[in-house]
C-alpha cells in the first residue's frame, strides 16, 4: 500500500490560505456564466462558500453529465474539485485509487487554468509515477500501482 501524503494547498504551495485557488476558480466559473446560472454569488459571501454552494447546486451538471459534455469551465471545476476533496481527504494514493483519478490526466491542465502552477507541478510529479502517463481507468491505475517500485512510491508520500 502506497504511503499516504496529504498536501497543504493553503501558505506552503499557493500562497495566502486558498486564494490562488478560490480566486482561480470564481474566475474560470465567471467567466463562462456558470454563476449566473446556478448560484447567486452575494457581496457578503466569500468565494470558498460560493464555491461550495455550486457544486451543491441542484442545477450543477459536473454530476450528471460525462465529462467531456461539460464546458471548458465546469470540467476545470469538476477535476479540481474531485483533486482537491480526495487528495487532502486520503492523499494521492486515494485519489489515483478510486474514480476521481479519472481526471487527473486533466488535472494540471486545470490547475493552469487557474493560475495555480505549482500545484500543477505537484500533480505532474504524483502522476509520473505512472510510466505510461496517468491511466484513465481506475481498476489499470490501481494495478499499475501495485507494481510500482518503492522509489518511484515515495513521490506520493
Amino acid at each position: 500500500m502506497l504511503a499516504r501524503r496529504r498536501v497543504n494547498y493553503s501558505k506552503s504551495h499557493l500562497g495566502a490560505p486558498n486564494r490562488p485557488f478560490v480566486d482561480g476558480l470564481s474566475r474560470n466559473l465567471a467567466a463562462d456564466g456558470f454563476h449566473r446560472r446556478n448560484v447567486q454569488f452575494h457581496d457578503h459571501m466569500d468565494k470558498n462558500t460560493y464555491l461550495i454552494g455550486l457544486a451543491e447546486s441542484p442545477q450543477a451538471r459536473f454530476w450528471r453529465l460525462d465529462f467531456q459534455d461539460l464546458t471548458p469551465a465546469e470540467q476545470v471545476f469538476r477535476a479540481i474539485w474531485e483533486l482537491e476533496g480526495q487528495v487532502n481527504n486520503g492523499g494521492f494514493e486515494q485519489y489515483f485509487t478510486n474514480c476521481s483519478g479519472d481526471l487527473a490526466w486533466f488535472a494540471p491542465t486545470a490547475l493552469e487554468k487557474i493560475r495555480a502552477s505549482k500545484m500543477a507541478v505537484i500533480v505532474q510529479h504524483a502522476c509520473a509515477v505512472f510510466p505510461n502517463g496517468c491511466p484513465a481507468d481506475s481498476a489499470e491505475r490501481h494495478v499499475q500501482l501495485e507494481s510500482v517500485d518503492e522509489e518511484k512510491r515515495n513521490v506520493l508520500g
